[in-house]
């Protein structure tokens, strides 16, 4: 019921945007991977890949960046342990580090953690090899790919 719902909304407000299109066009984006169905920021192959809800404003499983006593950056966020069981599609999970959060390269971090939370999902956290140099901030983000 609430996507239904919350369909038909996104459609009246897309069709008042763009006065031209018709429902088809307006539901196709709707559906999309690629898209932000409700309009937080992550698109809805990023929620789906990460438990969150595509639906409604999540930040639960939402990707987290740490501190570390040692200087190195950590990320920590939610994956499926066996996407393609549990999903019918498969992910790659991958992490990238910048210097700049202009220019991104994938990272290596290594495997600090990792919680069986249920339902076939797991928390991780990565920790950077290198500590962050002084004046110098690396960052890290998730970006999450569909296998075909």
């Amino acid at each position: 019921p609430r996507y239904n719902a919350l369909k038909a909304r996104f459609i009246d407000q897309r069709k008042a945007q763009l006065p031209t299109w018709i429902d088809t066009q307006a539901t196709y984006d709707f559906d999309q991977d690629d898209f932000d169905s409700d309009g937080d920021g992550y698109s809805n192959l990023f929620e789906r890949a990460t438990g969150m809800d595509s639906l409604g404003f999540d930040q639960v499983n939402a990707p987290q960046l740490i501190g570390s006593e040692s200087g190195k950056s950590r990320i920590s966020f939610v994956r499926y342990t066996n996407p393609l069981s549990s999903t019918g599609e498969q992910f790659d999970y991958i992490i990238e580090e910048s210097l700049d959060l202009r220019t991104w390269i994938p990272s290596s971090p290594t495997l600090e953690n990792q919680i069986q939370i249920g339902g076939g999902m797991e928390r991780v956290t990565y920790l950077a090899n290198e500590p962050a140099q002084p004046k110098v901030h690396k960052f890290l983000r998730l970006t999450i790919r569909k296998i075909q």
